[in-house]
């Protein structure tokens, strides 16, 4: 094995290793598209309604607004005990934005004091649908921790549709696993290592 394989096999490794583990006992909490009734959402600087103008995967989708002269704001599902330390989830959004909004999603929670995000991502491109991702990892969710909501949030006029939150496994993050995967592959090497003799 030289060194431009081996160095190939660290990368491919590791990026496996970042991808959520499926199993069959996972819960899915979310999994919505805004074809029924709208939940009831905690608001924050933002306004929110069933729109039939726009839709990812069915008839409707969820726009999200911005309040007059706010920069932010969003619409926020109350998990409640959805959220619990030890347990993995992955949260995922389709997001269309308006041209110049950037659209945000994120789970957070309050440690008594203030709110903190617990994992994010954000994007959005005017007049294309784009998915959003994130995780979060349940060794760093604290006992202290309370109050967990999935933000929609939006610079401006965004649509949210297909949002979903599950629990999953989520493998050690690549710093963690690096020294595994690097021990691993280098014994993999050695025992391949041949010797070339003179002539």
């Amino acid at each position: 094995m030289d060194r431009r394989t081996f160095n190939r096999g660290v990368a491919m490794t590791i990026g496996l290793a970042a991808l959520p583990i499926r199993g069959a006992e996972e819960r899915t909490w979310i999994e919505e598209g805004f074809e029924g009734d709208i939940p009831d959402f905690h608001t924050f600087q933002g306004s929110y309604a069933a729109d039939s103008a726009q839709a990812h995967g069915g008839r409707r989708s969820l726009r999200v607004e911005v309040e007059p002269g706010k920069s932010t704001g969003g619409a926020y599902f109350r998990l409640g005990e959805m959220i619990r330390p030890g347990v993995d989830y992955e949260f995922s959004a389709w997001v269309l934005a308006a041209p110049g909004t950037t659209a945000r999603l994120f789970v957070s929670a309050s440690d008594g004091t203030a709110r903190h995000a617990k994992g994010q991502d954000s994007g959005g491109k005017a007049g294309e649908w784009v998915r959003l991702a994130g995780v979060v990892r349940g060794g760093e969710i604290r006992e202290t921790d309370r109050d967990f909501m999935l933000g929609m949030g939006s610079s401006g006029v965004c649509w949210f549709d297909d949002v979903t939150l599950r629990e999953t496994r989520l493998p050690p993050p690549p710093i963690a696993s690096y020294p595994v995967v690097l021990k691993s592959l280098r014994g993999g090497a050695d025992r391949r290592v041949s010797v070339l003799s003179p002539g």
